[in-house]
């Protein structure tokens, strides 16, 4: 069990910096902004994978999430520059 929640704690970090809570006023939030804090965040999980730290099964699922993550990189940071441009499904479905 506690595997499995380090490993959510990764995808919990990464929802954090991307639906932009951590802003105090909507303005702040940009683009570049949220591909900095990003790019921050992206390189711990980075580094722990290469500690060699990990079991088997997290190090498999963490290499997995994070080549999603830099493959998807531009298209999840595209929408905070566009006007009325959902940042999540729920908006989306809305």
């Amino acid at each position: 069990m506690e595997q499995v929640k380090r490993m959510r704690e990764w995808v919990m970090e990464a929802e954090h910096i991307l639906n932009g809570s951590w802003a105090e006023r909507e303005e702040e939030i940009s683009n570049q902004q949220v591909g900095q804090r990003f790019d921050s965040w992206f390189g711990h999980p980075q580094t722990l994978a290469q500690t060699g730290m990990l079991n088997d099964d997290e190090q498999r699922c963490l290499a997995h999430f994070l080549q999603v993550l830099a493959h998807l990189r531009p298209r999840l940071l595209h929408c905070y520059d566009v006007a009325q441009f959902p940042r999540t499904n729920n908006d989306m479905e809305g």
